[in-house]
């Protein structure tokens, strides 16, 4: 039990859940407030690390506690240019690479992914996915993955883009 001086436990009136109010003196309430405030301000952090292209509009990672949310990654190097038209397999490997470089910008790795969502736009490109995939995940700390095959990406020339959930280490 923790005993702020000047606190004291009330009753609510009209109580008939027999709920009761802890009444903190304003100093406290203050210093509470402003303690969230603080924590709650610089808990989120956004980046665009220097690996990866930039982006217009949206955040490559936003790092939230121990959390990592990692944007959609397609086949893009850090100059914006698409990595392997036509071919998959390259193109997947810049995936991972990029997914690489964003987890590495805020601490944390491969290991500690937590989330894969895959979007693919031919359905005969997912055996290649199969055998790139573990060049870069490891067997031991498989996450959860969704899959799926979709009409078309942001570009025509992407065949996949994945984004990823990871924990710090």
């Amino acid at each position: 039990m923790i005993a702020w001086p000047g606190a004291r436990i009330e009753s609510i009136v009209n109580n008939p859940h027999r709920h009761y109010a802890l009444r903190l003196p304003r100093a406290i309430l203050l210093e509470s407030v402003e303690i969230l405030s603080e924590s709650r301000s610089t808990m989120v952090e956004r980046s665009n690390p220097a690996a990866l292209a930039n982006p217009p509009g949206y955040s490559h990672v936003v790092k939230h506690g121990t959390t990592v949310y990692v944007a959609g990654q397609v086949a893009r190097n850090s100059d914006g240019v698409t990595v392997g038209v036509g071919d998959f397999t390259a193109q997947a490997e810049q995936v991972f690479r990029n997914i690489q470089a964003a987890l590495e910008s805020v601490g944390t790795d491969m290991s500690h992914l937590m989330k894969l969502n895959v979007f693919m736009t031919y359905r005969e490109d997912f055996p290649a996915y199969r055998v790139v995939r573990p060049k870069f995940v490891p067997d031991d700390a498989l996450p959860v993955s969704t899959l799926i095959f979709c009409a078309g990406l942001a570009d025509r020339d992407f065949r996949i883009e994945i984004e990823v959930i990871a924990t710090m280490p």
